[in-house]
């Protein structure tokens, strides 16, 4: 929405809308990236706190808040549930191996080089 005001201020220069377009584009550009720092610092706290152990509570490995008092906490797991996460990692694995291979093979196509 940003480029379009922007885009919109360009071709109609001395107006007075053109002027309170360009002004609501830089507003909503300057927001985003706020929200995109905002997210940032977010994702790093939240990696922090898993990589410091922060979550290893019985509280937070319990799964208390999505399941209230029908929350459980698994201490020692079954020769079932290592297959069942050996084959959930193993699939996540193909998945994202998968979407990474197709988001290379598109940029490839799209890249606009010239014949030497």
């Amino acid at each position: 929405m940003s480029s379009i005001l922007a885009h919109y201020s360009a071709l109609l220069r001395k107006s007075p809308s053109a002027r309170v377009a360009l002004t609501f584009s830089h507003l909503l550009r300057r927001t985003g990236k706020l929200l995109a720092i905002i997210n940032s610092i977010w994702l790093v706290t939240l990696c922090i706190f898993q990589y410091s152990s922060f979550y290893d509570t019985c509280f937070c490995k319990s799964s208390v808040i999505g399941r209230g008092k029908a929350a459980y906490s698994v201490i020692i797991e079954s020769t079932a549930q290592a297959t069942q996460v050996k084959a959930a990692w193993a699939g996540t694995l193909v998945l994202a191996s998968t979407s990474a291979l197709i988001f290379l093979g598109i940029v490839n196509l799209l890249l606009d080089t010239l014949p030497s």
